[in-house]
């Protein structure tokens, strides 16, 4: 019986003492996780029963935390929720059509009539209850891209939670808001002429945030580094709110790495007939089935000191020629974001850097002249070599270092694991219970499934004890790792060939490879 938990592998048993047989004979601590109930409550009756008709009644635990400042404000809470509840109001009134709404301050003073948590007598909660609650009646018919992207996520994150049961769920009501925008837009009623922007792509954002935001949208000057699952959001986003349609705008992204089929399960744009592709060319394609009219030009280069030289397309005349061009980093190593920073810096360029790591993830915006840039603080150094450099376009020792022991970790201990994995299951459960658990491991796709399992059966059909058997196998992972793919390489990328631009494929850090 556990008496104490100190940390996830620190913790305190009951049982035999260390000194006698029984504590002896134990080989191993299992860890069980105990289910945990946790009751909900429909929507409706939370806030008819609870909170709307619970006037008095303590109603915190009712809420998700989802920002430390806003999460605990009383009166933008009531705000938001009489603003839903009058907004559901006015379009069951109107049969789901909301073209024609009422003014802003009838909308308020319809949603005050449900408040019942902002006492008259407080003036100044008042006064910024009516504000919150102006702001979304003047929003209400306009939609902002990332906004939703975000509530979706949220959305699809507890739908698998709900389905799986391994994580703990969103309790209850979860509320959250970027409002700050509002403080930064031009006043709803300024004209919009449809000609200057994509007119479909931006009517939404227009009811929200204004005509003038989706003009700089769309007249925008934007540098992606990065085509991954980070770049392919921002290029989903940009095309939906119809960035970089004007004749002036322009939307430049370039990646060096290919798309493999493990990208497509995170990686939005790409699709089968992309593998094999440069990850920016696909995406290119796919912006342009999304939003034609987008301006994008798709680059395979590397970023970076060694290609500032020459007419590479990323060399040091790139920075200066547009003073209000925004770069969105998109990467997987910190040198090469510690590079577009200090060219940022010295350029007068803006920056949004982001990043993921497992679950984690991060965000920073660096504003020219108004606060620190991204090398003002120090990252730990990395210990890893990014992806793309490690499995195409390698050119220092370590990196091929770096590619063995990869190599090595999985032929030797993943696909080992997994064999193990599978026959254990073969042995308990039969055939069926091996290709349940094979399917729920990739997710339900067929073509990673199909791949999976010829792998699984060529490992378990080894006989590690023969060894012409192995030295056969030995042999032909050589084989095809320094001849086929070589030449596959070599086959779809020649010599002489060049990129989009007219720049020598093999030119800067990459490096002509040979056959063994």
């Amino acid at each position: 019986r556990v008496v104490r938990v100190y940390g996830p592998l620190r913790f305190v048993v009951e049982g035999p003492r260390r000194d006698t047989d029984a504590a002896k004979n134990v080989e191993a601590v299992v860890r069980v996780k105990v289910p945990e109930h946790m009751p909900f409550h429909s929507l409706r009756e939370l806030l008819e029963k609870q909170y709307f008709g619970g006037e008095g009644k303590e109603v915190d635990n009712l809420f998700a935390i989802s920002d430390l400042e806003k999460s605990f404000d009383v009166v933008r809470r009531d705000a938001l929720l009489c603003g839903f509840r009058a907004l559901s109001e006015e379009e069951e009134k109107e049969k789901h059509n909301v073209t024609g709404p009422p003014q802003a301050s009838d909308f308020v003073d319809r949603a005050r009539a449900f408040s019942r948590r902002v006492p008259v007598d407080d003036v100044a909660a008042l006064k910024r209850w009516r504000k919150i609650v102006r702001g979304f009646a003047a929003t209400r018919r306009g939609n902002v891209v990332p906004v939703q992207c975000f509530a979706a996520a949220v959305a699809a994150q507890e739908v698998l939670k709900a389905a799986s049961g391994l994580y703990r769920p969103l309790h209850q009501i979860f509320l959250w808001d970027c409002d700050e925008l509002l403080d930064l837009v031009s006043p709803t009623e300024e004209t919009w002429d449809e000609s200057k922007t994509d007119a479909n792509a931006a009517r939404g954002l227009v009811a929200a945030l204004g005509p003038r935001a989706a003009r700089v949208l769309a007249s925008a000057s934007i540098f992606l580094v990065g085509a991954g699952a980070i770049g392919c959001e921002h290029l989903k986003n940009l095309a939906a709110m119809g960035a970089c349609t004007d004749a002036s705008a322009s939307l430049v992204v370039t990646d060096m790495d290919t798309i493999e089929r493990s990208n497509l399960s995170r990686q939005l744009l790409f699709r089968d007939c992309d593998v094999g592709d440069f990850k920016s060319a696909a995406a290119q394609r796919a912006v342009h089935t999304l939003r034609p009219g987008v301006r994008i030009a798709a680059h395979a280069a590397r970023v970076g000191e060694e290609e500032e030289v020459g007419d590479r397309p990323f060399a040091h005349g790139f920075w200066g020629m547009d003073p209000d061009r925004l770069v969105l980093t998109a990467l997987d190593n910190v040198d090469a974001r510690l590079y577009i920073d200090s060219k940022c810096v010295e350029h007068g360029l803006g920056m949004v850097d982001s990043g993921t790591l497992g679950a984690r993830g991060n965000v920073q915006a660096v504003v020219p002249r108004h606060g620190e840039s991204y090398g003002s603080s120090v990252d730990p150094p990395e210990t890893a070599v990014p992806v793309c450099t490690l499995k195409h376009f390698p050119y220092k020792p370590e990196h091929a270092v770096e590619w063995g022991r990869d190599l090595f970790g999985g032929a030797f201990g993943t696909q080992v694991q997994r064999a193990r994995g599978v026959k254990e299951v073969l042995v308990n459960g039969g055939p069926q219970a091996a290709v349940d658990m094979l399917w729920q491991r990739v997710g339900g796709d067929m073509d990673a499934a199909l791949e999976v399992v010829a792998d699984v059966a060529q490992d378990l059909a080894v006989d590690p004890t023969d060894q012409e058997e192995a030295l056969a196998w030995a042999v032909d992972t050589a084989r095809h790792h320094f001849q086929e793919e070589v030449q596959e390489l070599i086959h779809k990328y020649p010599e002489d060939h060049e990129d989009e631009d007219g720049t020598p494929f093999w030119s800067g850090t990459r490096r002509f490879p040979q056959t063994l």
